[in-house]
C-alpha cells in the first residue's frame, strides 16, 4: 500500500477537523464599544437604577421582580454586570444550567472590567465550574446588538461571548433587533453544538448541528500511526477541550470511528 509521507496525514487531518468548526465556533470577539454604541449618561443612569432594584429584589427573595429589573437593565445597556445579575436570578430560581450559561458568558464578556480575583468573578467561576446538568450548546450568529430570548427569558445580545448552554429539550429562540423579530424552535442533542444564523431584515434563518461522528481511515495499526491522524485528533481534542468516545474500529485495517460528546472551546 502506498502511504503518504509520514506527517502529511497529520497536517491535512488537523486542517479538516478545524474546518468542521468554522461555521459553528467563533473566537471570542475582541470588541470595544464604538462611540455610536456608547449609551448616553441618562441611559447609563437608568440601567444602573434598574440593576440596583434587581439586586434589592434578590435580597428580598422576589426573583420575578429581580428578573424583570435585570432584563430591563440589560435592554438599556447590555453589560456584564446585568448578565451577572441575570445569572444570580437563575440560581435563586434553582435553574442551575441557565445560571452556568449566563455566568460563563459574564466571565468571557470582553467588556468585563473587574479583577479576575474579585468576589463577583470568583463566585461566577465557582458556579460555572460546578457539575453541569445534561446539556448542549447553541451558537447564534447575526447582527450586532440583536437581543436573544430563550423560552421567554432574555439571555443576551449578539455577539455572544460564548455559545449558549441549553438543555436537550426543544426551546423557542427569539431574536429581536429594533422592530424586527424572528423566532425558531431549536433542539440540539446532548453534548452537541448547534448553530443558528439569521438576518432579521431579510428574515433568512439557517440552523444546523455539528456532526457528531467522525471516521478516520488511517488512525492506528501501521508504522508511525502515532504521528498522523491519531496525533491530529489528539491535538484537536486538547485545543478545543473536547470529550469523545470510540464507537468502532476495523480490526483488520486502520480505521476508527469516534463520536464527539462536547466541544468546550
Amino acid at each position: 500500500m502506498n502511504r503518504r509521507p509520514r506527517g502529511s496525514a497529520w497536517f491535512w487531518t488537523l486542517l479538516c477537523l478545524e474546518m468542521l468548526l468554522l461555521p459553528t465556533v467563533q473566537a471570542r470577539p475582541k470588541h470595544e464599544r464604538t462611540p455610536s454604541e456608547t449609551p448616553d449618561d441618562q441611559t447609563l443612569e437608568q440601567a444602573q437604577k434598574s440593576l440596583q432594584a434587581a439586586r434589592a429584589a434578590l435580597l428580598a427573595h422576589d426573583s420575578a421582580e429581580a428578573y424583570r429589573r435585570a432584563a430591563e437593565a440589560f435592554r438599556l445597556v447590555p453589560s456584564p454586570e446585568a448578565l451577572l445579575t441575570l445569572g444570580r436570578v437563575a440560581l435563586a430560581e434553582k435553574r442551575l444550567l441557565d445560571a452556568q450559561d449566563l455566568l460563563r458568558r459574564y466571565l468571557a464578556d470582553p467588556n468585563l472590567e473587574s479583577a479576575p480575583n474579585s468576589p463577583d468573578q470568583e463566585e461566577a467561576q465557582r458556579i460555572a465550574d460546578s457539575v453541569r446538568p445534561s446539556s448542549s450548546k447553541l451558537n447564534i450568529l447575526g447582527d450586532r446588538g440583536t437581543l436573544v430570548t430563550v423560552d421567554g427569558r432574555l439571555v443576551g445580545a449578539l455577539p455572544l461571548s460564548r455559545p449558549l448552554l441549553i438543555s436537550t429539550r426543544e426551546h423557542k429562540v427569539e431574536l429581536q433587533r429594533g422592530s424586527g423579530r424572528l423566532e425558531e424552535q431549536v433542539r440540539v442533542p446532548a453534548g452537541r453544538l448547534g448553530e443558528l444564523r439569521f438576518d432579521v431584515r431579510t428574515r433568512a434563518l439557517l440552523s444546523n448541528v455539528l456532526p457528531g461522528v467522525i471516521v478516520f481511515d488511517e488512525y492506528l495499526n501501521y508504522p508511525g500511526w502515532e504521528l498522523d491522524e491519531f496525533r491530529a485528533f489528539q491535538e484537536f481534542v486538547a485545543r478545543h477541550h473536547a470529550t469523545y468516545d470510540y464507537i468502532g474500529f476495523a480490526s483488520a485495517h486502520h480505521s476508527v470511528a469516534v463520536t464527539i460528546r462536547e466541544i468546550a472551546a
